[in-house]
């Protein structure tokens, strides 16, 4: 199992990962992204890094369960 994360200091609000996987982030009130309450161990690990790798300023952070950040590169 992995989880995600949105560093929202580096989030731009482009909202790619909001288009990849609606059910697992969304807009906050000042329009950054997050992680809906929850689902942050939603995706399996192949989808969380594609995601996390489709974010143009790398704010999604995909982490293992001992909570080692898988790296994206």
């Amino acid at each position: 199992m992995v989880r995600v994360r949105v560093i929202q200091d580096e989030c731009m609000s482009i909202g790619r990962c909001l288009a990849d996987a609606p059910n697992v982030f969304r807009f906050d009130d000042n329009e950054l992204s997050e992680v809906i309450p929850g689902q942050d161990g939603a995706l399996d690990e192949a989808t969380a890094v594609r995601i996390a790798r489709n974010c143009p300023n790398r704010a999604i952070v995909v982490e293992r369960e001992d909570g080692s950040a898988i790296p994206l590169d």
